[in-house]
């Protein structure tokens, strides 16, 4: 039997303020413009790469971060000769040569790569020994362990190619003394439309109002205790918009804090371009094509700023969550390719996936992931029921939703809510398997008209029953939506990939209110607030409903004292609690069926385990207290420890409740919240 006390979390606060004008949408054209004269007046065919730079001057190498910012090195261990893992200075993750696409989805998937993660809590030495064990089934030298990763505990194999579904159905079997999911390596692609990135004279607040924006913030800005998480591309961290709000930036390839767009990149960019020209492209071609490219590289800027930018910094424009921290983590690869899209830079599953965990196991609240995987267009062709068909027998449903599910119970154990762009390819969402887990957040794009945006993927809709909430949980404005662009500029986007961070921002507001809300509450609030929208995506988020809704009825201090009958219902804690030998999230219910009597419900919130115990409530000259007068227990016989409440009036003439433990000097303070009245 186990007793655990409970620790308080501390929260934050907020403030109000509209979105003001662009202000250096400009700057960011001409800096295009720049980059377009500059690779007309390279000459053809020729080596760029010079002390004469021709991008000195240009604001698009990542600057120096501010030591403020917190660093994050990864552990590096060198194993030794022994153990068959690369050296740390060869440990990288390599984007694979060769993909294959799948001829019913188009989708494309390295044949030669394999990927693992491990179960982090079998011990500090499970990589080390899962790597001897994997050589002894594996001796031959096609087989090698190519990166793996001490934080995530994630691991990448070179495999014989074509050998990928036999390793799948052979390795759980063959190594089947450790506990480990396994996953293929697979291309994915911003979730993301082409804009007129230049000056348009619109309305770019449209949606503020749409969503409730403006109300929320008279009730929240966000706080600074809670962090976004972005999962993207390329960031701008000197950005007059990120300025004070960075924490814990990473590249998982560079495996480093820089985290934007560099000079090398851009060199690259315009040696492929030369090479095209002097095989004969015209030059209005090969500068739409960097113009391009550039404005790609804008996506991760675009999308945290949508999120979570400044506010009242007298520049451009606010994202929802303007109060609240932004963790800024890349996972595209610095190799730019020529691709039928046009230039690139591409990213896998396993950098996705390195950069999720990253984030949850650097205190994220909430992570947005504006990409998803690539789809051909034979898929488009197919009615939702041949797609739904294709979901209902996908080969990578036994393997890839296993994986995502791990990741998500990761994410639900640490309490953060996990946030997906839909996709824009018309289709099924539930066609990426990512995005089939209904613990997550899956968010559908709206145009300026309020209806399903002509690109946005959407949910199946049994005939009208369910509003598509099956694979599009919630739905949000995502045309013509401004944010950030490199060197301080702004640019306007589209796809879901901007209804994404409008979401993720209100989710962040949510959470300041009341960090304990766990996913499935969050995305309760959500549809239930929401606005139905015609179609097959989930109803449009009402932030200001949806935070009303959390903020509920706080008992006030006067009306428990002079009316007994006050009390009566179930009450929540509004206190973020947490059991300290395990640091398992809790939430605390109070339950009072009499005036004088009642029980208290103890949950905790990642693996449902629930403790009791009953409470006395003793008034006495004009004062309130609560009394635990037991140990209380939960179903599998562990115990909480006791304590005293003493009741006692906020600063805003609120109950407040302050618990103190019977055994040892330690408490914490909450309101409390009704839940359900009690007739």
């Amino acid at each position: 039997m186990k007793t655990f006390p409970l620790n308080e979390k501390k929260k934050g606060a907020a403030g109000h303020s509209p979105w003001s004008m662009v202000a250096r949408t400009l700057a960011f054209t001409l800096m295009l413009l720049g980059m377009l004269i500059l690779l007309l007046m390279l000459p053809r065919g020729c080596d760029n790469k010079d002390k004469d730079n021709p991008y000195e001057d240009l604001p698009f190498v990542d600057p120096v971060i501010n030591d403020s910012i917190p660093v994050d090195t990864m552990p590096q261990h060198d194993f030794g000769p022994d153990v068959p893992l690369p050296d740390p200075e060869d440990n990288v993750i390599t984007p694979p040569e060769e993909w294959e696409e799948d001829s019913l989805t188009g989708r494309e998937i390295a044949p030669d790569r394999l990927n693992v993660i491990l179960d982090k809590n079998k011990g500090e030495q499970t990589i080390a020994l899962f790597a001897q064990r994997f050589k002894e089934e594996y001796p031959d030298d096609a087989y090698q362990i190519i990166y793996f990763d001490e934080l995530t505990y994630l691991l990448q194999i070179s495999v014989p190619q074509g050998s990928v579904p036999r390793m799948l159905h052979e390795m759980p079997q063959r190594l089947s003394d450790f506990s480990f999911k396994l996953f293929q390596e697979e291309r994915f692609q911003q979730s993301m439309r082409p804009s007129d990135p230049f000056f348009k004279d619109r309305d770019k607040a449209w949606y503020f109002n749409a969503i409730q924006a403006y109300e929320a913030w008279d009730i929240t800005q966000g706080s600074e205790e809670v962090t976004i998480a972005v999962v993207d591309n390329y960031f701008d961290l000197n950005h007059d918009e990120m300025r004070g709000k960075v924490v814990y930036p990473f590249n998982v390839e560079r495996r480093s804090t820089q985290v934007g767009l560099t000079r090398d990149m851009l060199d690259n960019a315009v040696a492929i371009l030369q090479q095209l020209i002097a095989q004969g492209m015209p030059n209005a071609q090969a500068m739409q094509l960097l113009q391009g490219y550039v404005y790609s590289c804008c996506h991760g800027a675009n999308v945290a700023a949508l999120a979570s930018a400044q506010v009242n910094n007298g520049a451009g424009m606010s994202g929802i969550a303007p109060k609240c921290k932004v963790m800024p983590v890349g996972v595209f690869s610095d190799r730019v390719l020529l691709t039928k899209e046009g230039l690139a830079n591409g990213s896998t599953s396993m950098m996705m996936v390195s950069g999720i965990l990253y984030a949850l196991y650097k205190g994220a609240d909430v992570i947005n992931i504006s990409m998803g995987s690539y789809f051909g267009d034979q898929v488009k062709e197919l009615s939702p029921e041949e797609q739904m068909e294709i979901i209902r027998n996908d080969m990578n449903k036994r393997y890839g939703e296993q994986v995502w599910d791990y990741i998500f119970d990761l994410a639900e154990e640490r309490n953060c809510v996990i946030v997906w762009a839909a996709g824009n390819e018309t289709i099924l969402a539930g066609m990426d398997c990512s995005k089939r887990n209904n613990n997550t957040i899956r968010v559908s794009a709206l145009d300026q008209n309020l209806r399903p945006a002509d690109f946005s993927n959407f949910g199946y809709d049994y005939q009208g029953q369910n509003g598509g909430r099956d694979f599009s949980t919630v739905s949000a404005p995502g045309v013509n939506m401004w944010g950030c662009a490199h060197g301080n500029g702004y640019c306007s986007m589209k796809g879901t990939s901007q209804a994404a961070p409008i979401v993720t921002g209100a989710v962040a507001l949510l959470k300041s209110v009341d960090r304990t809300l766990s996913a499935r509450q969050i995305i309760d609030i959500l549809q239930r607030t929401g606005k139905r929208i015609p179609g097959a995506v989930g109803p449009m988020i009402q932030i200001r409903d949806a935070l009303q809704q959390v903020k509920g009825e706080l008992l006030d201090y006067d009306d428990a004292v002079k009316d007994p009958k006050a009390m009566l219902g179930i009450w929540e804690s509004t206190t973020e609690l947490y059991e300290e030998n395990t640091n398992k999230p809790v939430k605390i219910y109070f339950q009072f069926d009499s005036t004088s009597r009642g029980r208290m419900v103890t949950k905790v919130i990642s693996t449902g385990e629930t403790y009791r115990a009953t409470l006395n409530v003793s008034r006495q000259n004009n004062g309130l207290q609560i009394i635990q007068p037991n140990q209380s227990v939960s179903d599998r016989g562990n115990q909480l420890a006791r304590y005293i409440y003493t009741c006692q009036k906020g600063k805003d003439g609120k109950l407040e409740v302050v618990a103190k433990n019977r055994d040892r000097d330690q408490g914490f303070t909450c309101n409390m919240r009704r839940v359900q009245s009690i007739p």
